[in-house]
């Protein structure tokens, strides 16, 4: 979903713990355009698909997404990184 907004070139969604409702969903966005994307435009894009419970709660913006040698998004480097037991 987050792939086709005209801004995002790419994407990649993980779930992040969090102490209310046990984990919330988290985007990590690379930018197409030089405007921020905001998490606010990226729920509004995606609030008209997808259930309340899929529209990602923390946003990070990235230049690129960590990948491994078969080109899959590394979450467990993206886990291990201090930035996702921070705030976003």
């Amino acid at each position: 979903m987050l792939l086709t907004h005209p801004d995002v070139s790419d994407a990649a969604v993980l779930g992040l713990d969090d102490d209310t409702w046990g984990e919330v969903v988290a985007a990590v966005v690379v930018s197409s355009s030089s405007e921020d994307l905001t998490l606010q435009a990226l729920q509004d894009f995606c609030g008209g698909s997808l259930p309340p419970y899929s529209v990602p709660r923390r946003l990070k913006l990235m230049e690129e997404l960590p990948r491994n040698q078969v080109c899959l998004v590394g979450c467990f480097r993206c886990h291990k990184s201090p930035f996702f037991h921070s705030s976003f």
